[in-house]
């Protein structure tokens, strides 16, 4: 896997974000993610983007077996202090997400919490984890709607890109992910997490099974 553009605006970012000793967005994990995974029988499963892992080390604690990535090396160190906190082990790689070198079907399941890219990378990031995940597996997913624009506005404090092509909409999460069984998908909900995200917010909430 190739290393992390060390220079790179969004590295800087995530590292000063993480360098606190409290967590940016809690230690509880996500509030979606942890009622749907409780619907699956655990496996393999891959956390994009998973920051300080919450949601990782979450899966870890239900007898998941954990691959967390994320670009930030101080998110890693951070993810590995909860881990030992709730006594459990987890792989994490540091990484830029572009270059993941997974081998095709490795995964049971997909966590993507708040995993915004650039509109350029969207539909390609995710065709690139379709390939990752085994017929039959789950992904679930939350992150900002692009909706969330007037949300945000109003009240800062519930965070999120102020990049209208950095959210997500219905139309988007169906085409990227027509060849799954829809099991939810809706917008909007109440956000109390961390720091960063607090207040009002619209979101979109997919969970999908390959098909």
């Amino acid at each position: 896997m190739s290393e992390v553009n060390k220079n790179s605006i969004w590295h800087q970012k995530w590292n000063e974000r993480y360098k606190q000793s409290s967590f940016a967005y809690g230690k509880q994990p996500n509030v979606f993610f942890e009622k749907w995974l409780a619907q699956f029988p655990s496996g393999k499963i891959l956390m994009p983007a998973d920051g300080e892992g919450r949601n990782g080390v979450y899966a870890a604690t239900q007898g998941w077996e954990v691959t967390s990535l994320d670009i930030s090396e101080t998110g890693k160190d951070k993810a590995f202090e909860l881990a030992k906190e709730h006594k459990v082990e987890i792989t994490y790689q540091v990484a830029d997400l572009a270059d993941l070198t997974f081998k095709p079907a490795s995964f049971d399941a997909i966590g993507l919490i708040y995993a915004h890219f650039l509109a350029a990378d969207k539909s390609k990031f995710h065709t690139k984890l379709n390939s990752y995940l085994k017929p039959g597996g789950i992904i679930i997913f939350e992150a900002f709607s692009k909706k969330h624009l007037s949300y945000n506005a109003k009240n800062p404090a519930v965070g999120g890109p102020k990049d209208i092509t950095q959210l997500y909409s219905k139309e988007e999460i169906l085409r990227d992910f027509k060849a799954y069984d829809i099991i939810t998908l809706e917008e909007e909900v109440t956000l109390k997490e961390g720091t960063f995200h607090n207040g009002v917010g619209a979101v979109i909430r997919f969970v999908g099974r390959k098909q």
